[in-house]
Parts: C-alpha cells; sequence; structure tokens
C-alpha cells in the first residue's frame, strides 16, 4: 500500500510538471519572442542572454509584454512548476535514500538539494518580477544581483538532478545485489 501511495505521487508530480512546463511555454508565447524565449532566466553557460541596458528597454518599451512575463509567466506558473519539480526531486531522493536503509536524518539530508533549488527559483522569480514591473529601478546592482541567483538557481537544478539520477543508480546497484530495504 505504501509503495503504491509513493508512485501514484510520483506520477503526479511527473504530470504536474509536464502540465506547468506546457502552460507556461504556451503563456510565454503570447507576450513576444523574449518572453516566449524565457530569455531572463536561461544563461549560456553562466552568461547570461541580457544585460542591464537591454532589460531597462524591454521593461519601458514593451511594458505589456514585461508584465505578462511577470504574470503569469512567472507567477503562478514557473513557480508552480518549481514547487512541483522540487517537490519531485525531493521525493525521489527520499525514496531511493530510504530503499537504500538511510537512517530518517540521513533521508531528510536527501531534501536539501530540492529545497535549494525551490528557493533560488523562487527568488529569482520574485526578483525578475519586481524589475519587470517597475516596483523597483533596473540598475546594473538590480541585475547583477538576479542574474547570480539565475545561476544559483541553475546549478541547484543540475545537482538536484543528479542527486536523483546517482541516488537511483545507487538503488539499482543494491537491488542487483539483493540489498535493498524495505519502505
Amino acid at each position: 500500500m505504501r509503495i503504491a501511495v509513493l508512485v501514484l505521487a510520483c506520477l503526479f508530480l511527473v504530470t504536474g510538471t509536464a502540465a506547468l512546463h506546457y502552460a507556461g511555454r504556451i503563456a510565454a508565447a503570447r507576450y513576444g519572442p523574449d518572453v516566449a524565449a524565457r530569455r531572463l532566466e536561461i544563461q549560456d553557460w553562466f552568461k547570461p542572454r541580457y544585460d542591464q541596458r537591454w532589460l531597462a528597454r524591454f521593461v519601458a518599451n514593451s511594458s505589456e509584454q514585461a508584465g505578462g512575463y511577470a504574470s503569469p509567466v512567472l507567477f503562478p506558473l514557473d513557480a508552480a512548476f518549481a514547487l512541483v519539480i522540487a517537490t519531485l526531486f525531493g521525493l525521489l531522493s527520499a525514496i531511493a535514500a530510504g530503499l537504500l536503509g538511510k537512517s530518517p536524518g540521513t533521508i531528510g539530508l536527501f531534501v536539501i538539494v530540492p529545497l535549494a533549488f525551490l528557493l533560488c527559483d523562487l527568488t529569482e522569480d520574485l526578483l525578475l518580477a519586481r524589475l519587470l514591473t517597475k516596483a523597483q529601478p533596473v540598475t546594473e546592482r538590480a541585475v547583477a544581483i538576479v542574474q547570480t541567483v539565475t545561476s544559483a538557481k541553475l546549478v541547484t537544478f543540475f545537482l538536484a538532478m543528479a542527486q536523483v539520477v546517482v541516488a537511483w543508480l545507487w538503488v539499482l546497484l543494491a537491488w542487483w545485489r539483493g540489498r535493498l530495504a524495505t519502505l
């Protein structure tokens, strides 16, 4: 029974992640190519796709697009996506730790990286929304802070994915050797 509930929870989270991803893409496409490309949230090898001058012009000259980027793209869609995928990463990591026979305290450690990703993503969304809605001036310092948070978000996202992959490879090895714990 317990395993069935965990499997259903994972399936629900995978479905939610996919649905929110596509909903975000559809919503972003309505606000132009810069929003559709999610230019502010993605980097090329830690090199941002925008600078302070570009963002200031975008906010000043494309206020409808900037407002649409802030809501509904960042809030609620991207924030909900981050919550669901971080929960999925945390749950998958915790299940793997449980199958490996780890103590409850150790299992709790497996959710730190997904929580760090969630914190970084929500912080990035909040900071970007403030800039896009003109609640805060688009200064060099403000843009540098957002870009740093975006880098941290990307690092924690890839670390969370790597943690899930490594944990489940470890589970596979334990299963092969007949050393899996019961949940």
